[in-house]
């Protein structure tokens, strides 16, 4: 379906054309791609996407976060265009830390969050879990996957499924994590551009993991820079990935952070998706 011209009354461009139901799966993006509020980036995508990827990155202070009013006003654009939500947790804060008070902070703060967004019926949540100490013995790995796991215990114990907190790939090798993912039945959040700057295999995460990945954080990336337009991202990789997705059926978020990164990925993405057929 090929969008209609932009008003005169409107400064934002908008997509080409729609690729609402384009993909078997969730095509999303985040809710930064015009330099707006949340409210006027899903007025403007809401017709072009299936999701939004509501980033609300910053948890403390909590007075930061949208209040009720604007997360009826979410639910509202959605219900009338058919999108739907996917939050992303703060990414200041340590469930996993070995300080009490920080992983109680962490807890209050995802227990906020998740019963502001009841509304909007998220697809998923995606939390990193940070580690903060660098080169960590098995001692420190042990104790922060101990205190990660009772952390999101918690969390879960509000009413939460499971099945809808995704834990995202990160910049330490994925496996640390795993034995809490397995431990609480928790889906992941695979992030292409997290894996490939650490080093850590791809194509090996995917056959892992494929199983349980609730959402797909896709998106260019070269030494040193994340989050770029999909047309960084070199073509082997991009179809390797193509290949996975013909079977893909959840989200997958184009995590750029602008228009014209989003217009080129989209574009990348369709030429990439079409040429795999």
């Amino acid at each position: 379906m090929t969008a209609q011209p932009p008003s005169a009354a409107d400064d934002y461009p908008d997509l080409p054309k729609s690729y609402k139901g384009f993909f078997p799966f969730k095509i999303a993006t985040t809710s930064f791609i015009y330099p707006d509020q949340y409210l006027r980036n899903a007025q403007k995508l809401g017709s072009y996407m299936d999701e939004i990827q509501l980033l609300f990155l910053e948890g403390k202070p909590l007075e930061g976060l949208p209040d009720s009013a604007l997360i009826d006003q979410l639910a509202s654009i959605g219900k009338a265009s058919g999108l739907t939500y996917n939050i992303h947790l703060p990414i200041d804060i340590y469930p996993g830390s070995r300080d009490r008070q920080k992983r109680l902070e962490s807890v209050q703060i995802i227990g906020d969050i998740i019963d502001l967004c009841a509304s909007l019926k998220p697809t998923s949540y995606t939390l990193h879990v940070p580690l903060e100490e660098e080169g960590p013995d098995h001692q420190t790995i042990t104790q922060w996957q101990q205190a990660a796991q009772a952390s999101i215990s918690e969390i879960l114990l509000s009413g939460l499924s499971p099945d809808v907190l995704a834990i995202e790939t990160l910049h330490y090798p994925f496996e640390w994590i795993e034995s809490v993912i397995q431990a609480l039945e928790l889906p992941v959040c695979i992030d292409f551009g997290h894996l490939a700057l650490s080093g850590q295999d791809i194509a090996a995460t995917l056959q892992r993991h494929f199983h349980r990945t609730a959402i797909m954080h896709l998106h260019g990336f070269k030494p040193g820079r994340d989050h770029l337009s999909l047309d960084h991202m070199d073509a082997a990789t991009l179809k390797m990935i193509m290949g996975w997705l013909k079977s893909f059926s959840k989200t997958v978020s184009l995590e750029v952070f602008s228009y014209q990164d989003l217009n080129t990925s989209l574009a990348v993405l369709e030429e990439a998706w079409q040429a795999t057929d």
